[in-house]
């Protein structure tokens, strides 16, 4: 698990988060609510102006991140590789 911004909408606010690797599926924890998001949507994740990755959202419950490692910061490149 590592943490990052991640941005929902192309226009939209990058909203600080969680992500981690859960099998073959990338599963995000935004640390504050974000209103409309929805199945299809596209989920970006960033390292300040880096962009770590892109994923289709394709549900938006699910389980939590490991509480150890729900720590504020940006993502580190090495975590997400």
């Amino acid at each position: 698990p590592a943490g990052c911004l991640v941005q929902l909408r192309a226009h939209g606010d990058a909203y600080p988060a969680t992500a981690w690797a859960d099998g073959v599926t990338l599963r995000i924890r935004l640390r504050q609510p974000a209103r409309g998001v929805a199945r299809g949507q596209a989920a970006v994740l960033y390292d300040g102006d880096l962009v770590l990755g892109s994923a289709t959202i394709t549900g938006t419950a699910g389980p939590a991140a490991p509480e150890e490692h729900n720590v504020p910061g940006r993502c580190r490149r090495s975590a997400m590789r």
